[in-house]
């Protein structure tokens, strides 16, 4: 009996090396999988991220334009100094790039720099983005 409470002791004592490895095998696999699959879905995200500030000085340089009829030309700092965005948008990527916002005869365009890495991704950005770039 002593024997056996001793064989027993010793067998659940943990995991073995073969057993850890495969652990470790089959978790590397499912990384090797997930990676490229959440950076393409980091990557479609600033591109949304940067239609949807195009679409929100594109909107607030039009009600700019509406309302100050004698105006011709609008910058973005022209915007936001005169409330009608909050702040300064930048782009999802790198804060330098920024926004670029003319008008031409009345009518505002809004382009930026594409920091898109990937191809679907920048495919997503020109099949989105209605404000056309200069």
């Amino acid at each position: 009996m002593k024997e056996l409470t001793t064989l027993l002791k010793k067998k659940n004592r943990g995991f073995t090396l073969i057993e850890l490895i495969v652990v470790i095998g089959i978790l590397a696999i499912l990384a090797a999988l997930a990676i490229p699959s959440v950076a393409g879905y980091i990557d479609n995200s600033r591109a949304q991220t940067n239609i949807a500030n195009a679409k929100m000085i594109y909107n607030a340089a039009s009600s700019y334009l509406a309302a100050n009829p004698d105006k011709d030309t609008v910058t973005i700092d022209n915007l936001v100094s005169d409330k009608f965005l909050a702040n300064k948008p930048q782009t999802a990527k790198r804060a330098e790039a920024g926004f670029t916002l003319t008008v031409k005869d009345g009518v505002p365009s809004v382009s930026w720099k594409s920091e898109a890495t990937s191809a679907a991704a920048l495919a997503l950005e020109e099949a989105s983005n209605p404000y056309p770039k200069p």
